[in-house]
């Protein structure tokens, strides 16, 4: 547990150092990347503010964040709730219907070409079965 506690902390004492390192410009888009969906990221917004190099940016930061807030509220409100759509069930395999007056062979198929039980009906498909 100490382990992760401390792994934890040197990620975010990396991203700390990184936003520190970055100008004002680029914490203002990081800022805005963290607001991007219908709600802010808080611990990366968090981060952000305390990255700011001054208290001027600092409060500068902290009027674009209420600002983009106010904006993935409105977001929010302005999505619809997903909603799973009902699954819908396969139909039901159609009865295969035969046609009137043909041949059924052997092997499941209906002959193509005779409609009546003679020498060579399905003879390359095991034989006649049934007629209709």
């Amino acid at each position: 547990m100490h382990e992760q506690t401390s792994t934890e902390d040197k990620q975010l004492a990396a991203r700390h150092a990184k936003l520190a390192a970055m100008t004002p410009a680029q914490r203002e888009h990081e800022l805005q990347s963290a607001c991007a969906g219908t709600s802010c990221d808080a611990e990366a917004t968090k981060l952000v503010l305390a990255a700011a190099a001054s208290t001027q940016e600092r409060k500068k930061l902290e009027h674009q964040l209420s600002t983009l807030e106010a904006a993935a509220h409105q977001r929010s409100k302005a999505t619809p709730p997903r909603q799973n759509p009902a699954p819908t069930r396969p139909a039901p395999p159609t009865p295969r219907q035969e046609p009137v007056g043909r041949v059924c062979c052997c092997d499941g198929t209906v002959s193509p070409t005779c409609t009546t039980v003679h020498r060579g009906c399905c003879s390359r498909h095991g034989g006649v079965c049934a007629c209709n």
